[in-house]
């Protein structure tokens, strides 16, 4: 009998530990914090994944590569957000396997999906013209508003208090044996994004119309002409931090209110709407603008797809991946 009524309290209890909240609200109510081994390092970082419930196999294959090649050596936490109510069997299976302590975020930020879309019918009409040059998700409502929200996340959210979070995909695998404190060297080299490699891909009208909102927009401080928005293009192809193995410095992201506001103002163009700008189009473009220092990480291994991996230093031994040819 008591464990009935133990059971039907925790039910009750749940989804208020776990509720939704308003971006004016403190995030306090709609947090979950499972403490686990104490970290060795006094450095404010987090390990950061975007996920949702159905992501949980993805989810623990991430975990548990980084934790048996890395962060068994610094016991950094892990914070997951998601835009749904994560449930409890999620919550106790990752933090089982993290040696850091785990907070689970949930986050309704219903009040900014659509923030850039004022036209349906141009957005119709351009999703069109996009998914005829053969460009993905280009007619994905859902993949535009999640552009949006993880932007919104990085540049708002409070439970984002860390100076670095480490931002990883649910299913990459890291592969390197390393005892590097990666976040110690962004400190170090006073970096605003660490990353392993760049993604190209193919230049789309949805690409020029960002290039031509960057060459039109004027902010005291901005550098002068020439600039690009890429580290390297080609008339076919653009280059930009690949976002699913990325550390970025929230403390320089959000300090600096040049990039701020340029990341506003394209967040206020509709861009991810009308034209499928992507969080990594926009924010590559925008630190690659303001020359902002970056730190390329060339010892993190990792393998997320056949096509966007990397896999450094294989003849030693310290890195278990192989790449076909």
């Amino acid at each position: 009998m008591k464990l009935v009524l133990v059971c039907l309290l925790l039910s009750i209890a749940i989804p208020f530990v776990v509720q939704r909240f308003r971006s004016n609200e403190l995030p306090l109510n709609n947090v979950l914090s499972v403490k686990r081994l104490p970290q060795k390092t006094s450095l404010n970082a987090s390990l950061l994944l975007f996920t949702e419930d159905g992501d949980l196999l993805d989810v623990l294959q991430t975990i548990r590569s980084v934790e048996d090649r890395w962060n068994k050596r610094f016991h950094y936490p892990w914070t997951f957000f998601s835009s749904e109510k994560l449930s409890s069997y999620f919550m106790e299976a990752t933090s089982s396997v993290a040696s850091g302590n785990c907070e689970y975020v949930q986050w309704d930020s219903t009040e900014y999906f659509g923030t850039g879309l004022k036209d349906t019918m141009y957005y119709l009409e351009r999703s069109e013209k996009l998914s005829g040059e053969g460009v993905k998700y280009s007619r994905s409502g859902s993949f535009h508003r999640y552009q949006e929200w993880i932007l919104h996340s990085l540049l708002y959210h409070p439970q984002l208090r860390f100076q670095y979070v480490w931002r990883l995909e649910p299913g990459l695998r890291f592969t390197c044996e390393e005892e590097l404190d990666y976040f110690e060297e962004m400190a170090k080299h006073n970096a605003t994004v660490g990353f392993t490699n760049h993604v190209c891909e193919t230049r789309h009208s949805g690409i020029l119309e960002l290039e031509q909102s960057l060459n039109k927009y004027e902010q005291e401080g901005m550098p002068e002409r020439p600039r690009t928005a890429w580290e390297y293009s080609t008339e076919d192809t653009y280059c930009k931090f690949l976002p699913y193995d990325e550390i970025i410095s929230l403390k320089e992201l959000r300090g600096n209110s040049s990039l701020v506001q340029l990341t506003q103002h394209l967040l206020n163009e509709g861009g991810i709407y009308y034209h499928r700008w992507t969080e990594s189009d926009i924010l590559s473009a925008v630190l690659q603008v303001y020359n902002t220092p970056v730190l390329p990480l060339d010892t993190a291994g990792y393998i997320f797809r056949p096509d966007i991996n990397h896999c450094p230093d294989m003849e030693s031994g310290r890195c278990a991946c192989y790449l076909e040819d």
